[in-house]
């Protein structure tokens, strides 16, 4: 389908879709849950995308009670937010599971088209060669041959075009296993990064309410809050020793994530709605390590890798994230503000045809009006 903007005749203007019989679908659902499950059970509990009974907005919320508690205790956090381009589509999938009959293309034809620094092909060749993310994860010779048998053969048509293109690379689009198979590579990206922190250790007394306890009890267990991740969402938390160390420490944990995610062909998307870096620097020296980010122009800072290249990383004020707009000082008012421009948005477009339309019921107006824009 054609996403409504860019040129017609550019790939990158359309997004994928899946027709499919009712057969078939009934087919992907029965399948999904040997999957699920061995996904519930090997990914750590902050990465919430496609587990039953878990929210996008928990998440949200999740990073941002994070976010006040330290501001509230006056110390640091960095928040790193990873936007990977083309996530499903661009992943490689001898890493995540073996193919029958191995591999049947090279490192270079993998990655054609991707754009990767040719210093990465080695890396990444050692990774294919390596056990599967499957094997690793403890994935049933059962599993491994049904995650082959869904991708294989796939392909894809543009309107007006009867000629079938045949992909070897990414999932296949609107697949059931589109969001587990590529989370569990993810998973394992994250894994393997070296450098990175547990994130924040906090005291919960295990009951999910918008309203903090009275007090922390010396018994109330302390629970790790790496961060959160939905689908191809991330955000992970750093928590520097001190103000003057934030900065290098975020430059530390951004350049590992990056490193690993490339060394996969995962390719950041860059820029301040992108891959960014949110800072709130607080205690003792927290004024001079402010100035020294913010006081000379745009806040940006460069990262330069051993075999992906140089990226340039934003440091923003704000950032929007599984649906709600984190502020670095942990206000709600950036929030309420978009949450109203939208809501006003919603209402012009549906004001003539539905919400001041006599002809359509009152009762219904407002079911709607409560539905489209509340």
């Amino acid at each position: 389908l054609c996403k409504g903007r860019g040129s017609v005749m550019e790939r990158s203007s359309f997004r994928g879709i899946l027709l499919q019989s009712h057969i078939a679908k009934g087919l992907q659902k029965a399948i999904r849950p040997l999957l699920a499950t061995a996904f519930d059970q090997e990914t750590p509990a902050h990465q919430l995308g496609g587990k039953p009974g878990q929210s996008v907005l928990f998440g949200s919320h999740l990073v941002r009670s994070a976010l006040r508690g330290r501001i509230a205790k006056r110390a640091s956090l960095g928040l790193l937010f990873l936007d990977i381009s083309a996530a499903y589509y661009a992943s490689i999938r001898e890493l995540a599971f073996r193919q029958r009959g191995g591999a049947s293309l090279s490192v270079a034809d993998m990655v054609a088209g991707l754009g990767l620094p040719e210093d990465v092909l080695p890396e990444l060749a050692a990774r294919v060669h390596q056990a599967p993310v499957f094997e690793e994860c403890g994935g049933s010779p059962l599993l491994n041959a049904l995650a082959d048998e869904v991708h294989r053969d796939t392909s894809f048509s543009l309107p007006g075009d009867p000629v079938l293109l045949h992909t070897r690379r990414g999932s296949r689009p609107g697949s059931s296993w589109a969001d587990l198979v590529f989370g569990m590579l993810l998973h394992k990206v994250i894994d393997r990064c070296r450098g990175l922190s547990d994130g924040l250790s906090v005291p919960w007394h295990g009951q999910r309410s918008f309203w903090p306890s009275n007090a922390e009890e010396p018994s109330m267990p302390l629970y790790t809050i790496p961060g959160a991740i939905w689908a191809d969402d991330l955000c992970h938390l750093i928590v520097p020793d001190s103000p003057a160390d934030a900065l290098q420490e975020v430059k530390d944990h951004t350049r590992e994530l990056l490193s690993t995610a490339v060394s996969h062909a995962l390719r950041p998307n860059m820029g301040p709605a992108k891959t960014a870096v949110m800072l709130a620097i607080h205690g003792r020296g927290a004024r001079a390590a402010r100035a020294s980010v913010f006081s000379c122009g745009k806040p940006i800072f460069s990262i330069v890798t051993e075999a992906a290249g140089t990226y340039l990383v934003d440091i923003v004020s704000t950032y929007k994230h599984l649906g709600a707009v984190l502020a670095a000082g942990g206000g709600l008012s950036v929030e309420i503000r978009a949450r109203c421009t939208a809501g006003r948005a919603a209402f012009q477009r549906g004001k003539r045809l539905l919400f001041q339309n006599a002809r359509v019921p009152l009762e219904r107006r407002a079911l709607l009006f409560n539905s489209f824009v509340l």
